[in-house]
Formats: structure tokens, sequence, C-alpha cells
């Protein structure tokens, strides 16, 4: 895994449950800025979602703070990311993300 850069807005394409049923996403995307603050929400709705976020690179697992309680505030482990996708891991649920094009809002 090459040390891809978590910074930037990523979509949630799928879930994957340990069964290995997937579900689709409902359009969320989540925001990582490099300052360490994080922004979410869902397409065409306004932000709804702010936090904190770090990474740990030695354990490659995602710390994710929001200040709301939305249940996705955890450990996440990062299974896999390049230029266009991440994996992240948390209880067993695979989280599908993939990055926004340079011209995609």
């Amino acid at each position: 895994m090459k040390n891809e850069r978590i910074e930037g807005k990523w979509f949630v394409e799928k879930f994957e449950k340990p069964n290995g049923e997937i579900k689709k996403s409902s359009e969320k995307w989540i925001e990582f800025s490099e300052n360490g603050t994080l922004k979410g929400g869902k397409i065409g709705e306004s932000e709804i979602k702010k936090g904190i976020w770090k990474f740990d690179s030695i354990n490659k697992t995602l710390n994710i703070e929001s200040e709301k309680e939305y249940g996705d505030s955890g450990i996440y482990k990062l299974e896999e990311i390049n230029e266009k996708n991440m994996i992240l891991v948390k209880d067993s649920m695979r989280i599908f993300f993939r990055k926004q094009k340079k011209n995609e809002h």
C-alpha cells in the first residue's frame, strides 16, 4: 500500500456486511482536510457532519470523531487506498469509498 493521501473528498459507494451482503450507499460523502478536520453529508444537501480525524500510519487506522452522534465515530482499519478508491473496515463491515474527481461536486 503506497502512502496515498486520505485528504480530499470521498463518496461512499457501498457497504459490505460480514455475511457478504452488499448495501449500496445513499450518496454520502466525507471530506478530510489537511488540518485534521472533516465534514460530510449527502449529495444535494448542506453538510451535516463536522469533526476531526487522525491517521495512525503504523497501525494503518483512521480515527474519526464527529461532533454529533452519527454512529460513525470510531477507529477504522485502512484496508486499501489508491488515488481513486479507499476501503475502510469497522466491526467487520467494509466501506467502499470513491475519490471525487477534479470537476465533480
